[in-house]
């Protein structure tokens, strides 16, 4: 009896750290997840959408902005196939490009990013012809001053008198051009003595799209 008992407890010191291995259904552990590696996020579909100001003067140099997604950093932008001045801003949403001169008309606003990846705007900006007409020039400080002006016309574009150099929100006389595409206006000229100029304004905004010779009062 005593070699009986003793050989079970020696079977069971054998198969107790067999059980331990197992789980608590008896069945072995599964082996631990992997975890997958990590993947690049794809990047946003490339998208234009909105081009503001959507019209300038044909001689360039004009700033505009230009909305949409997935602009990325050394982004070009080209106007009906001209290359401008561009640098992404705002978490690759906007872009601030520089017009080149081209003639009138209206023209895609294509943004290609350095991997080849593009958007384009049909019909994104206009080209177009804006004219400045003063008289007399030099004028004496108060005398009247006459200026005529031809342009595409908005309902909410305006002219306006500034001291050359000074903001766009710095203005003397300015009126609404009412949606007409020319008029002529009498006004008197400062009296302080300088350099002036008109500026045509889009879009009861503070944004000129051309700018006259200077008028020197004096």
């Amino acid at each position: 009896m005593f070699n009986h008992l003793r050989t079970r407890i020696i079977m069971a010191s054998l198969l107790l750290p067999v059980g331990m291995t197992l789980g608590c259904d008896g069945r072995s552990p599964s082996a631990p997840s992997r975890t997958p590696p990590s993947q690049s996020p794809t990047p946003p579909a490339l998208t234009v959408t909105k081009v503001y100001p959507k019209m300038g003067t044909t001689d360039g140099s004009m700033f505009v902005s230009i909305t949409g997604n997935g602009f990325e950093p050394g982004a070009t932008v080209t106007l009906d196939g001209a290359t401008t001045n561009a640098t992404v801003i705002n978490h690759g949403q906007q872009i601030v490009a520089q017009t080149a001169a081209h003639t009138a008309g209206t023209v895609d606003v294509v943004v290609t990013n350095p991997n080849g990846q593009s958007g384009r705007l049909t019909g994104g900006f206009t080209y177009a012809v804006f004219t400045f007409t003063v008289n007399p020039n030099p004028v004496a400080p108060g005398e009247q001053l006459r200026v005529s002006w031809v342009a595409p016309g908005g309902l909410s574009d305006w002219v306006a008198l500034f001291k050359v150099g000074d903001p766009n929100k710095s203005y003397g006389w300015w009126e609404y051009t009412n949606g007409a595409g020319s008029g002529t206006s009498t006004l008197n000229a400062p009296t302080e003595a300088g350099q002036y100029e008109f500026r045509y304004l889009l879009d009861d905004d503070y944004i000129d799209a051309a700018r006259s010779s200077p008028v020197t009062v004096k």
